[in-house]
């Protein structure tokens, strides 16, 4: 089985996949603790994150997959 983007192609899903991974790590303290990437996503999708290149923000419904 593969999963295939629906909504956006790879290149931008994997710049997303990236940014959470950035949203995971900015957030762990002092006892590693970090975010859960369903934390790190719904941030993303309801308040965006500023990042070098702008703000970014993510679409709801944008994290969906196609099975083939």
């Amino acid at each position: 089985m593969r999963f295939v983007p629906r909504v956006i192609p790879k290149a931008g899903l994997k710049r997303y996949c990236e940014i959470i991974a950035a949203i995971k790590i900015r957030s762990s303290n002092r006892k590693g603790r970090h975010l859960s990437t369903v934390q790190a996503i719904r941030l993303l999708e309801e308040d965006g994150i500023n990042t070098p290149d702008g703000h970014v923000t993510v679409p709801l419904g944008l994290r969906s997959l196609e099975i083939l």
